[in-house]
């Protein structure tokens, strides 16, 4: 517990306090509740998309077989991207055959999010807020 000064009177005030004693200012309050509770989430299993990763996967075949033509006759730049493509149609093809997901509510905003299997720490694209697996729960890192 520390003393800060009041905005609107200039007076020490607890740091603590949600209003001035003084003059009665209501200070902004953005403290995180630690006594909030989050509940952990269950995780689900997403089924295997087939024709998905079957088409994924034929489309990094594709852009593999194009890329060595793309860097000896255009640019080293573009060559390089269709690489990158290419093994990034494998693995989202590789994780839709398999069905690698998972999907589960975030604890902190309750949203649903989608992640792999062998991710350990998840991080929500909505609220940023990271937890981890344990026992096909979703838990809050606290």
């Amino acid at each position: 517990m520390a003393l800060i000064t009041c905005p609107e009177c200039s007076k020490q005030i607890s740091d603590t306090t949600d209003s001035c004693p003084h003059c009665g200012y209501k200070l902004a309050v953005n403290k995180i509740d630690v006594n909030l509770e989050f509940k952990k989430t269950e995780i689900t299993s997403l089924p295997p998309k087939h024709a998905v990763g079957i088409l994924e996967i034929i489309l990094g075949c594709i852009l593999l077989v194009c890329c060595l033509p793309v860097i000896l006759y255009f640019s080293i730049l573009w060559g390089s991207l269709t690489l990158f493509f290419s093994i990034g149609f494998f693995y989202f093809g590789k994780n839709n055959l398999t069905g690698s997901n998972q999907e589960a509510s975030c604890p902190y905003c309750e949203k649903v999010i989608t992640f792999d299997k062998s991710t350990t720490r998840v991080k929500c694209r909505y609220c940023k807020q990271v937890s981890v697996q344990k026992d096909n729960f979703l838990t809050p890192v606290k």
